[in-house]
């Protein structure tokens, strides 16, 4: 156990190559700090970058899937790591002090540190990503899969913390090289994407909730999908109450798809405007 590392350090990168290679020599300066970098479809040569020029760097190529997802790069890149503790960051974040010393002085148990310089990153025992089962891959597109993550931690009894110093520094940028597009997953803008991602939350919740049973993958996809297209159809028609939110409940609950033979229970959201 004594060669394992203390803390492994999960970044992605779907198209980011000018910030990994800007961030990345941030990343390996680190002591007892293992560095993967998960490659998602990069058409940039990250991989080739990586392996030419960051010998100790794990590089996990995730090749099947065209749209990028965080969520799901995220949590291939924690069943590959071997630290106790897990720090994920993206490519366009520096790290300019030492996270091992923080770490070590720092650190708590049963909590989560997220930073207030980057609100994506963060710090969380590998025990403590496995309980809520890492990020939900239902999440395509910008946006909400880290909010979801962290909601999710503190239902299940975890605590948080903000760090305020100056550990990390982002590398500013534009929107267009967020996922805002259709045809990345997203919903064309950042208001529309904060949205819908708000709304699949509550859904996901109040299903739970309610039945007091988790929602399979499969089931939070099909979700997902529905609330995206209820939504786009609003903003296209601008008719908002016709788009409403209807979810039959009653497969999730005791009995499961025979429920359905007996009674169907549904919960309807209305969606305001959200552009008023």
């Amino acid at each position: 156990m004594d060669n394992y590392p203390i803390i492994s350090l999960i970044t992605t990168c779907k198209d980011r190559l000018a910030h990994l290679k800007t961030t990345l020599p941030s990343f390996v300066r680190q002591k007892n700090v293992e560095t993967i970098v998960v490659d998602y479809g990069c058409t940039q040569g990250t991989s080739k970058f990586i392996n030419d020029n960051f010998k100790d760097v794990k590089l996990i190529q995730v090749t099947d899937d065209p749209i990028f997802n965080v969520s799901r790069a995220r949590n291939v890149g924690a069943k590959n790591a071997r630290g106790r503790y897990l720090f994920f960051v993206d490519a366009d974040v520096e790290i300019i002090s030492s996270l091992y010393l923080w770490v070590n002085k720092n650190i708590k148990e049963n909590t989560f540190f997220q930073f207030e310089s980057s609100m994506g990153s963060v710090i969380i025992e590998n025990k403590l990503f496995e309980k809520v089962g890492g990020y939900d891959e239902a999440f395509v597109g910008w946006g909400g899969e880290d909010r979801d993550f962290y909601f999710r931690l503190r239902l299940a009894g975890v605590k948080s913390e903000l760090i305020k110093s100056d550990i990390l520094r982002g590398i500013k940028h534009d929107n267009s090289i967020r996922q805002l597009s259709s045809s990345a997953g997203g919903m064309g803008d950042i208001e529309t994407s904060l949205a819908t991602t708000k709304i699949y939350m509550n859904v996901k919740e109040d299903i739970r909730r309610l039945t007091n049973n988790q929602i399979t993958l499969e089931k939070r996809i099909q979700l997902m999908a529905y609330i995206k297209k209820q939504i786009s159809n609003a903003k296209v028609t601008n008719d908002w109450e016709s788009n409403s939110i209807s979810i039959d409940i009653s497969p999730f609950e005791f009995g499961g798809s025979s429920s359905s033979v007996y009674f169907s229970k549904k919960i309807i959201y209305t969606v305001k405007n959200i552009f008023e």
